[in-house]
């Protein structure tokens, strides 16, 4: 890598990192029915929308949003992310002994899955942790769910999250996201590769260059503020590939994993289940064996699963009356959607996440609308705002109160005249 420009930004950014900290707050809920990862809907029709927006989601005590005032026991520490550049300067090379210690503490209670939901707070959200803890046990967890007669399902259409605990819905997630992160070690060493080999994809001046430097010297051109942060973000999407590879190391995976022939008894048992909820074997036995995992997940009410799988027409229909957030998220994070529109499915999430009683990232909301815009935006979240201000009823009260209180942190944000940052 140049190691000029590698050796100037660095030293900036550390320094800005060491007052900063991008990491997001999300709160978790308590239990409230069956579905042990989500809120309560039940109530859907029957809230009083203005009532719970003003009572918590404007609570920065409820929501997480924090403040230069706020007790630091509160939120998750910054040390992680001051000291992931320091301790692997230079992310190229194999670990150190210290980077490895950094790394585990930044990734382990990492959320993964979608990065489009991880604002919004789960009860016991995906992360690094619940996969790499004992996979052993959850293997054994998966089989006990689909012999157990009571967590067996009728037709496609079968949902029964009341049965989260009794058929070990976490367990199936669980193993689906080990099977697809330590089937193919050979895999991640070549995304690591991608970054740090020249790629025809990556060219200024007419000199192609590695992603990675790509995007050096796009952060090399951007503000001291805006640097601090996205370097670490670079840091850490190419040291997580060799953190990944070397927790997968530690186990024998081989045995984890389900296969055909060894565990054949397990296997056909997962497929008979797959076949029900209408998963395709034609492609590959490992894609038949994580989207079995997958589908059963979501059935029994586990939230990642239940987010991702895709299902047939009545199970869509059936998530979308209990969670309509799910496709407002969609439409939130559109690529073509311009800020007005993001603007209008912010406001309208908003209220789908009350009456469900999820809390989410409120400073991450705002900030994905006033700033991340795929393509070039030439309107900015004041002018955004006002429009749409214009354009509601005035009988929209609860529209209004949250347009009113997106505005108001946009302006505490900083962010409230800004138009695109555009990432390579």
């Amino acid at each position: 890598m140049p190691k000029n420009r590698f050796e100037r930004v660095v030293p900036t950014v550390l320094f800005g990192l060491s007052g900063s900290s991008a990491l997001l707050f999300l709160s978790t809920l308590p239990n409230q029915g069956g579905n042990e990862d989500f809120g309560s809907a039940k109530q859907h029709h029957e809230t009083n929308v203005i009532e719970m927006i003003s009572e918590t989601l404007l609570s920065p005590t409820v929501i997480g949003v924090t403040s230069t005032t706020e007790d630091s026991t509160s939120r998750e520490p910054d040390a992680p992310m001051v000291y992931l550049v320091s301790a692997c300067p230079d992310p190229s090379v194999e670990m150190t002994y210290e980077c490895e210690l950094i790394l585990d503490a930044f990734f382990t209670e990492k959320k993964i899955g979608h990065r489009n939901y991880q604002w919004i707070a789960f009860n016991n959200p995906l992360n690094y942790s619940r996969i790499f803890f004992d996979p052993v046990r959850d293997k054994e967890r998966v089989s006990e769910a689909l012999h157990n007669p009571t967590c067996s399902l009728k037709d496609k259409d079968d949902v029964r999250w009341d049965l989260y605990e009794e058929c070990h819905a976490e367990a199936f997630t669980n193993l689906n996201q080990f099977t697809r992160k330590c089937i193919n070690p050979q895999w991640y060493q070549s995304r690591l590769d991608y970054w740090f080999e020249e790629a025809r994809g990556y060219k200024i001046d007419g000199k192609f260059m590695s992603k990675f430097d790509y995007r050096l010297s796009w952060i090399d051109s951007l503000s001291f503020e805006m640097r601090a942060m996205q370097i670490n973000s670079l840091w850490e999407e190419t040291l997580r590939t060799r953190w990944v590879v070397n927790q997968c190391e530690q186990f024998d995976v081989e045995k984890i994993l389900i296969d055909p022939t060894r565990d054949q008894g397990l296997f056909e048992k997962l497929r008979s289940v797959g076949r029900v909820l209408g998963v395709d074997d034609g492609i590959s036995v490992s894609y038949e064996v994580r989207e079995s995992l997958r589908a059963l997940a979501a059935r029994f009410g586990e939230a990642w699963a239940v987010i991702t799988h895709h299902g047939s027409p009545a199970w869509r229909t059936f998530r979308a009356e209990q969670y309509p957030w799910i496709y407002t998220n969609r439409e939130l994070n559109r690529r073509d959607a311009n800020r007005a529109s993001k603007l209008e499915a912010g406001v309208q999430i908003v209220m789908e996440l009350a009456e469900s009683g999820i809390e989410f990232d409120w400073d991450y909301l705002v900030s994905h609308i006033c700033t991340d815009q795929q393509e070039t935006d030439s309107i900015d979240c004041q002018t955004a705002i006002n429009a749409l201000r214009e354009k509601l009823d005035p009988i929209e009260a609860d529209k209004l109160l949250v347009l009113g209180q997106i505005e108001k942190k946009s302006i505490e944000l900083g962010i409230y005249y800004q138009t695109t940052t555009v990432e390579p």
